[in-house]
């Protein structure tokens, strides 16, 4: 396996070029570039119910974690489950949000602007280039 990518038959090898950390580093920015998109595009058209419709923004913020630790540490963690012992504060809690949608319902209704806030302030600080080197 190479960095969560299992070839089903044969190698990988000598299909693309070895990738950087700047191709991770880049990475990281256009997901971070689509996530902040989407959130607001949906705080701002989604209507009434529209923090329900972050579900998806909060699940694919995993793989951008994933990636930021592993330009942090150098290490991959391929699970969810795996990782979020080893984040802290906001990026924890985006992590656990994906993880248990349902779970976080009760604070979702309470505050629904609040479940877009953060995303939005994650990966707006994500573009404005807070990435390791």
């Amino acid at each position: 396996m190479e960095k969560g990518t299992a070839p089903v038959f044969g190698t990988l090898d000598g299909l693309l070029p070895p990738y950087t950390r700047e191709d991770i580093r880049q990475g990281v920015r256009i997901g971070a570039s689509a996530l902040y998109h989407g959130t607001g595009h949906l705080c701002l058209y989604g209507g009434p119910q529209a923090a329900d419709g972050l579900r998806d923004g909060y699940k694919a913020a995993f793989f951008l974690l994933q990636s930021l630790y592993y330009l942090r540490t150098g290490e991959y963690i391929p699970t969810k489950r795996a990782l979020c012992p080893l984040l802290a504060g906001e990026e924890r809690r985006i992590l656990e949000i994906g993880m248990d949608w349902e779970g976080a319902a009760p604070e979702r209704e309470q505050d629904p602007q609040a479940f877009f806030d953060r995303l939005l302030q994650w990966s707006g600080k994500l573009l404005a280039g807070n990435l390791p080197a």
